[in-house]
């Protein structure tokens, strides 16, 4: 008897068993027959959602990168902090603390694919930061034009990503330098 899904539930599934499977067999290792074989569906229903385990991984990559990225959201487009408190608190943007779930086990498993989290994840802090600085901007707590925002935002993500890749000392020192060197950039 074949059993069906309403679709938005069935892709869902998927991807969690894909993410299960990468996981257990690790991600160079696994076969779309092994993600279909799991859940026990074929191979035509899962390239009717997905056209390869790439995009499997890169959208369970896209939905990971999302979660984490909302409290950062929240706190960088908040109008009643500084921009001073906001960096306090925005600390260190080489790592989110991941929820304790499966897919936050299997993107923190391996070097490389923490590197593919960490790039998506900068990506989608520069539009926050932009509009951070903007309203820093518009509240005078800060003095650069608006064509100078996209790239103080590039600069503060990458550079404090680099601090953290690059500095051989504590993650401690690491975010207290990062967060001096920022407001210094910024005349804070």
């Amino acid at each position: 008897m074949r059993i069906s899904k309403d679709p938005e539930v069935r892709k869902k599934e998927i991807i969690h068993t894909a993410i299960e499977v990468f996981l257990e067999k690790g991600y160079e290792k696994t076969a779309v027959s092994d993600i279909t074989n799991r859940i026990n569906v074929s191979q035509g229903l899962f390239y009717r959602y997905f056209t390869s385990k790439e995009e499997i991984f890169d959208i369970a990559l896209d939905e990971y990168v999302k979660e984490g990225i909302m409290h950062y959201s929240e706190l960088l487009t908040n109008k009643e902090k500084s921009l001073k408190q906001k960096l306090i608190e925005f600390g260190d943007v080489s790592s989110i603390e991941p929820e304790d779930n499966e897919i936050a086990k299997f993107y923190n498993s391996d070097d490389d694919i923490q590197t593919k989290v960490m790039l998506k994840l900068n990506l989608m802090l520069i539009p926050l930061v932009c509009e951070a600085l903007k309203i820093a901007n518009n509240t005078n707590e800060i003095n650069i034009t608006s064509e100078e925002i996209p790239y103080f935002s590039a600069f503060i993500i990458y550079g404090q990503y680099g601090v953290f890749l690059g500095i051989n000392t504590s993650d401690e020192e690491k975010k207290k330098n990062s967060l001096i060197i920022v407001n210094k950039l910024l005349n804070l």
